[in-house]
């Protein structure tokens, strides 16, 4: 048996090699070809019907095209290592907004809290208004129509309606002013020619205010704004400021204040009234004489006075005339 197996390998290898007959099918061919070996010749034959007789063996070539039964799967390999992130997509669309959820329940009430400590009473003034600034040196005192302002003065005006723009108090100066040489009264507008205008009248003669009914400087809020205008004019004719009142008022100062001017007859006749009449021992008022405003007359030569005795009225004075001059400032 092992030697027709031998000569049956020995055929086939032949038929390889002579390139024809049984072996260049088998090599070339697709389909399975059975070859039957006799037992006793050791001849093989090619079978067309794919079956051999008794006395042959059955060789079958090709059957690498056979379907065959596959074995057991082999042990799995070892994890491979991690590849590298993939780049981030792109964002979706954004979603439809959620319904609403429902309402929490309420929370805990916090706890009260301490009671504040009361503020300190105002002092209430005669106009029935209730101060809340503070006035004089000590830091304490309340702001009141006779209490001492920042100043050092008297406070004669409370803007309880907010009627002046730029200030809420008026405060009128601790002493008069003094005039050159030490005087205590002068005169409203100095005689140097011209007065720093083109024209040929001095300032006695001269309208310096502009005075009329549409540019009112005798309201309460209008003798800062007259006090320049004078001193503007004197200025521009070299006038000392110690030679007419408007000058001195514009010069005054105290120990904590210097923005000081000569009051409009509104501002003066409220000094009169809240303060020279209602507080007579404050301010220590002269009563003989007047005092100058900064109003001037519809006459040139005149301005507005007012006497500080025991009655409230009106003059008008000429400006040469010598009176004192009680300076103001607002805050």
């Amino acid at each position: 048996m092992r030697k027709g197996v031998v000569v049956l390998v020995v055929g086939v290898l032949v038929g390889f090699a002579v390139g024809g007959g049984v072996g260049v099918t088998a090599a070339t061919s697709s389909k399975r070809i059975t070859i039957c070996a006799n037992y006793k010749t050791n001849m093989m034959r090619y079978s067309r019907s794919g079956s051999c007789a008794r006395s042959e063996t059955k060789v079958v070539l090709n059957q690498n095209n056979s379907v065959s039964t596959p074995g057991p799967a082999g042990p799995a390999g070892p994890a491979g290592v991690t590849g590298l992130p993939g780049p981030a997509g792109t964002p979706g669309a954004t979603g439809p907004t959620g319904p609403v959820g429902p309402t929490g329940l309420p929370g805990t009430n916090g706890t009260n809290g301490t009671n504040g400590t009361n503020g300190r009473d105002g002092t209430t003034s005669p106009t029935g208004f209730t101060s809340r600034s503070v006035c004089g040196a000590d830091g304490t005192t309340l702001c009141a129509l006779g209490t001492q302002g920042p100043g050092g003065g008297f406070i004669f005006f409370i803007d309880t309606n907010n009627d002046v723009p730029g200030y809420d108090y008026l405060e009128a100066a601790p002493t008069d002013g003094v005039f050159s040489g030490s005087q205590a009264r002068g005169q409203w507008a100095s005689t140097v020619a011209k007065c720093g205008d083109t024209g040929t009248a001095d300032c006695q003669l001269n309208n310096l205010v502009n005075y009329s009914m549409t540019v009112d400087y005798r309201a309460v809020g209008t003798g800062r704004a007259a006090t320049a205008a004078i001193v503007a004019r004197h200025d521009a004719g070299s006038v000392a400021k110690n030679v007419y009142a408007a000058g001195v008022a514009d010069t005054y100062s105290t120990a904590t204040a210097s923005d000081w001017w000569l009051p409009s007859a509104g501002e003066l006749a409220l000094m009169y009234t809240n303060l020279k009449a209602a507080s007579p021992s404050k301010g220590n008022f002269v009563s003989t004489l007047s005092y100058w405003s900064s109003t001037e007359g519809n006459l040139v030569n005149y301005a507005s006075v007012r006497p500080f005795s025991n009655f409230d009225v009106a003059d008008f004075g000429d400006k040469s005339a010598e009176l004192y001059v009680r300076a103001v400032r607002g805050f």
